[in-house]
């Protein structure tokens, strides 16, 4: 099951193949967990089969489904931070080879935003002056970190997220998880990461649980809610991500804009906050929620900045 974006962005290469006007380099962004490295084993696919039509059966489409087409090359950062000048390296030494099997040599780049400067400025050459064969595909969640050089010899082509059909045709829950096809915001990597995490539900709701009751009630029940994050300290990111999902949705309410809303299944408790607030206080709630990793650096120590995130939040 693919997406309307995947679809698209598969039909703009096939399309490419099928009149013999493929660009040489093409970079695809988009959020993490859309699905642009999926959508790109389609469209190797379709640059090496020999009919052009990624018809899954020949030589071509066979080597590109087990990984092992001399043709195609996958450049990744595996477990590294950045992806090794070593490796750029070695492609702009390879690209020099004409293809043995196919039209094209093909390399895909993933997480190419994990490139550094001497990385790209590896490989500047090749993509200035490339093998007429050649097509590389850069594979990016932002385009931040990439060179003004780069950028302007590209392709720059846009994964959308996923529509709530396309998710629930891709991915069906039961009636207690469908909130999960909102609250993943387009991601069908978020959806199954939520999907497959069976402690998720249950610290979802002990963050909502205890942050209404700290706004709404008593000194007491801020001392449950710091608790509660000290009892889960070691999902710090997850605790703070349902926060700001929970604080954007508040923020929503107060706008009118409730069919944004990711925490779908909690409209009363959303509310019930929603009263107590202004408009202006829904945005600065949001953004201490936001700042907060700068507060957990200025602290180093987590159970210091949670409790000072969330004593803030109380006093706002």
């Amino acid at each position: 099951m693919l997406s309307a974006s995947q679809q698209k962005l598969i039909s703009h290469f096939a399309h490419g193949v099928q009149s013999d006007s493929l660009r040489q380099c093409y970079i695809i962004k988009g959020e993490k967990g859309l699905g642009k490295k999926t959508a790109c084993r389609e469209i190797a696919q379709y640059i090496m089969c020999e009919t052009g039509s990624a018809c899954g059966k020949c030589n071509g489409c066979l080597s590109v489904l087990s990984g092992a087409h001399p043709d195609l090359g996958v450049i990744s950062n595996g477990d590294k931070k950045v992806i090794e000048v070593d490796k750029l390296r070695e492609m702009k030494k390879a690209v020099y080879t004409k293809p043995t099997n196919s039209k094209y040599r093909l390399y895909v780049i993933e997480n190419a935003h994990l490139m550094d400067a001497p990385g790209q400025n590896a490989i500047l050459k090749i993509i200035e002056e490339p093998p007429s064969y050649a097509v590389f595909i850069f594979i990016c969640d932002n385009l931040n970190t990439i060179l003004p050089t780069i950028l302007s010899r590209s392709h720059i082509l846009e994964m959308g997220k996923w529509s709530v059909e396309d998710l629930k045709k891709a991915v069906p829950l039961t009636s207690d998880k469908e909130y999960m096809y909102s609250y993943s915001m387009g991601s069908i990597g978020a959806l199954l990461e939520l999907w497959a995490d069976e402690d998720f539900l249950e610290l979802r709701d002990g963050v909502i649980k205890t942050f209404v009751n700290m706004m709404v009630s008593s000194e007491t029940s801020l001392y449950d809610a710091i608790d509660f994050w000290l009892a889960n300290a070691e999902q710090k990111n997850k605790l703070l991500d349902i926060l700001i999902l929970f604080l954007r949705d508040i923020m929503l309410s107060k706008s009118s804009l409730p069919h944004l809303m990711a925490n779908t299944d909690k409209l009363k408790e959303i509310q019930t906050v929603s009263e107590k607030v202004t408009l202006k206080k829904s945005f600065d709630m949001l953004k201490l929620a936001n700042d907060a990793p700068k507060l957990m650096g200025k602290y180093g120590n987590f159970k210091i900045a949670a409790q000072t995130l969330l004593i803030q939040l109380k006093q706002m």
